[in-house]
């Protein structure tokens, strides 16, 4: 994904409360990357960013799984895609703007996807 110049326009999930999309456009930012969220998109843009997030509760309720997805705007293809699944006991200490962060890192550096530590159950 060539990405040099590029505007990435970051979807809002309607059923999220937490503005995980705002942690997105600041994380690629972070990456030297220019990202707005739709609302704030003057334009189309080159690429779209889109997310799918699953909470769960165990003592208390964090990002059990996280989805980001990328395509370009012009075709709808799909041009890069990560995620990270973590148990309640490997997300112990992270929030989710830490997951956040690692999903985009692991986007646009290539870094291995994290995978689920420690014990606990394993999703089929």
């Amino acid at each position: 994904m060539d990405r040099r110049g590029a505007v990435f326009i970051v979807d809002h999930q309607p059923k999220d409360n937490r503005s995980i999309d705002s942690t997105i456009v600041e994380a690629l930012q972070s990456h030297g990357i220019e990202a707005v969220k739709r609302n704030q998109a003057t334009g189309v843009g080159d690429f779209v960013v889109s997310y799918i997030d699953r909470w769960h509760w165990d003592m208390r309720t964090y990002l059990i799984d996280l989805r980001i997805d990328v395509r370009r705007s012009e075709s709808d293809q799909l041009v890069g895609s990560a995620r990270s699944y973590q148990t309640s006991l490997a997300a112990m200490g992270n929030s989710y703007r830490d997951i956040v962060r690692t999903v985009v890192d692991v986007l646009l550096l290539g870094l291995p996807e994290k995978k689920e530590r420690g014990g606990g159950r394993k999703r089929k």
